[in-house]
């Protein structure tokens, strides 16, 4: 499977989860569920928080993590900005060296390099972790959660 397969399954599965949430109310989004991640809104803002990290690394760009009252406050400015991430993503898996070795800081100041695959492996998995931490909230909230494996997004009819 190409980088670009990977982005477009995370694109999939971001796109997915964001819908499966728009059944929530406001007070629902924000709830305290006593989580890794507080909230809905907590766990998709973090996630969308290491998906922007992870870019301005491979860019070279410095980042820093958003205070609380940086986060989005609701379900469509969070979409909005998934949207500019995902983009960010596409067109960075068109246009990187998969063997690329990108020397980068975590938040604590350690330096570290990985290649841009490793890098893009990361994005994806990690975002995996967190949409199944929001599909057990929902149904801890008495709402459906939607499937977003990779053989979901990759299998083709028989």
């Amino acid at each position: 499977m190409t980088l670009q397969n990977l982005i477009a399954y995370h694109r999939w599965a971001v796109t997915r989860t964001l819908e499966s949430c728009a059944v929530l109310t406001s007070e629902e989004f924000l709830r305290d569920l006593g989580g890794s991640f507080k909230s809905v809104r907590d766990t998709l803002a973090h996630a969308l928080m290491a998906d922007n990290a992870w870019q301005h690394r491979v860019r070279g760009q410095p980042f820093t993590r958003p205070m609380p009252e940086q986060l989005p406050a609701d379900l469509e400015t969070l979409v909005s900005q998934w949207q500019v991430a995902l983009r960010g993503w596409e067109a960075l898996v068109t246009a990187r060296d998969p063997r690329e070795v990108i020397i980068y800081q975590t938040f604590d100041g350690q330096s570290f390099s990985s290649s841009f695959d490793e890098i893009t492996l990361q994005v994806v998995n990690h975002g995996s972790y967190h949409r199944g931490q929001v599909a057990l909230m929902l149904r801890q909230l008495g709402h459906a959660a939607v499937g977003t494996d990779l053989i979901a997004f990759t299998r083709l009819p028989a």
